[in-house]
């Protein structure tokens, strides 16, 4: 076992508690709205290319809902407690807590077949890595800015991590996830520890920049 499998195991376990009992509040809200089950399954793009099934608490519901539960979703949202069910997949060996968040299908061909001559392999090199719940993209943007990030500022981060990645890295990018969540994204990740470019991603014109929300 890898010393970052045996990393993603131990905290697995240790935070498996959270999700199983945020799940009865999940259930009860559910049902108050009338959307079903708890969870949110949606297909995305795996380590390698495969296939992921990304599994979510449904926290997307109707402006009819009860004021209580809107606000409820709402704070789960912005605190990523709609993230904790894939801690099971981390459990699983699917996913790890530290990575590229995984694409969806349409978004990685869509980008894979364009017209930017070092894309395939960036992509390629990105799907290299394990994706994660966590990522150096995701806590290196203010949250104000991240609807508005391109493709290119989300890749070139995921980019630079899938050539940097370490236990050391690895650990940076934990301590600063809840401190970028609780501070509703003003702590960033140091960008003085992100040094360079990475030579497989060649500098795009205007016309390859493509807005992405990095989710």
């Amino acid at each position: 076992m890898s010393p970052k499998r045996a990393l993603d195991v131990m905290l697995a376990c240790f935070l498996a508690p959270l999700p199983i009992c945020l799940l009865p509040v999940m259930w009860l809200v559910g049902r108050v709205e009338g959307s079903g089950g708890p969870f949110y399954r949606q297909d995305r793009i795996g380590l390698d290319g495969g296939t992921l099934r990304l599994l979510k608490f449904r926290t997307i519901g109707s402006p009819r809902n009860p004021l209580p539960a809107r606000l409820f979703l709402k704070l789960a949202r912005t605190l990523g407690l709609d993230e904790l069910p894939q801690i099971l997949l981390v459990a699983r060996g699917d996913m790890s807590f530290v990575g590229p968040r995984p694409l969806l299908p349409k978004e990685l061909f869509r980008y894979r077949g364009g017209k930017h001559v070092g894309l395939p392999a960036a992509i390629d090199l990105r799907q290299s890595a394990m994706p994660g719940i966590t990522g150096l993209a995701q806590i290196s943007i203010r949250t104000r800015e991240r609807r508005g990030a391109s493709y290119w500022q989300m890749l070139e981060r995921d980019l630079w991590y899938a050539e940097n990645r370490s236990m050391g890295l690895d650990l940076l990018i934990l301590v600063f996830t809840p401190l970028y969540v609780m501070s509703l994204g003003r702590i960033l990740f140091p960008r003085w520890l992100i040094r360079g470019r990475s030579p497989v991603l060649l500098i795009p014109g205007e016309s390859d920049v493509v807005s992405h929300p990095v989710s």
